[in-house]
């Protein structure tokens, strides 16, 4: 059984027909087999067909749509139909591995470590079906982030971003670019937020947007929480939440937020950590 069947995943060459259809079925399929072979890919993968499974009507006919990807630039993009109570779902990913291979129009970007980061095909794809499985279970927000988070423009990049780091560090992926700073570019995230627990100083919200997270997907970020990864602020928050929040309560937070006033005031009465 090939790893799209397995995971209710449902690749669709819309557009394409005769020997560039079957290209594409056959390169996604492949990409999809590189996830499938990592621990967090293979947790994703799996939470995805669960929900298929438990929860069709958050799928289309039961399935996550992959089909090409026709915008601009080296992109993929997941499309949310429905909107219910708790959130988006009935995702369809979008994405075209061809631009990524040898003479691909995104092949050359893929060598530059200073603008590569999460820019692998496994990782685009991985990055773009953390969206699919969030759409699967219903809980897709098409919310903004401000502060220190400003730059991953919304919850559900903060997530995505966050998840596809965590698979990027995970040792069982054995080709891998490094971690992303944020949703704007493939930059590499800077040293003093690249630790579990430092991660949280990204802002006063980084914890809280990991509670929810971990409050609307327990099985999933449980089991990623397990894995034993250099960068893994899912494990940190399961770890220790009281840590967690001293570090997005911390003054690079702070500063990082414009919290100015706030910052003062624990200045002024010593209840202030980095």
């Amino acid at each position: 059984m090939s790893t799209a069947k397995r995971y209710n995943l449902l690749i669709n060459p819309v557009g394409l027909t005769g020997a560039a259809a079957q290209a594409y079925t056959h390169n996604v399929e492949k990409h999809l087999s590189w996830i499938d072979g990592t621990k967090v890919g293979r947790l994703l993968l799996k939470a995805t067909g669960w929900h298929a499974r438990n929860n069709p009507g958050n799928l289309v006919g039961g399935s996550m749509p992959i089909q090409p990807y026709t915008g601009g630039g080296c992109n993929a993009v997941v499309n949310n139909a429905t909107s219910g109570p708790n959130g988006w779902s009935q995702p369809t990913v979008t994405y075209s591995p061809n631009v990524f291979n040898h003479g691909g129009a995104c092949h050359a970007d893929l060598k530059k470590s200073s603008t590569n980061r999460g820019l692998y095909p496994d990782e685009l794809l991985f990055h773009e079906l953390v969206h699919g499985f969030r759409g699967g279970s219903g809980r897709f927000r098409a919310s903004t982030t401000n502060g220190g988070l400003v730059r991953y423009t919304g919850t559900e990049e903060f997530i995505a971003v966050l998840t596809t780091n965590i698979y990027i560090s995970d040792p069982s992926d054995g080709s891998k670019t490094g971690l992303r700073r944020d949703h704007q570019g493939f930059t590499p995230l800077e040293k003093g937020f690249a630790g579990p627990f430092e991660f949280f100083r990204s802002s006063k919200n980084a914890s809280t947007l990991i509670d929810q997270f971990c409050r609307e997907n327990p099985s999933f970020t449980k089991w990623v929480s397990e894995v034993k990864a250099p960068f893994n602020p899912i494990a940190a928050y399961y770890s220790d939440q009281a840590k967690a929040k001293k570090y997005s309560e911390g003054a690079v937070a702070l500063v990082r937020d414009g919290e100015w006033v706030e910052l003062l005031g624990k200045l002024a009465t010593g209840k202030i950590n980095l």
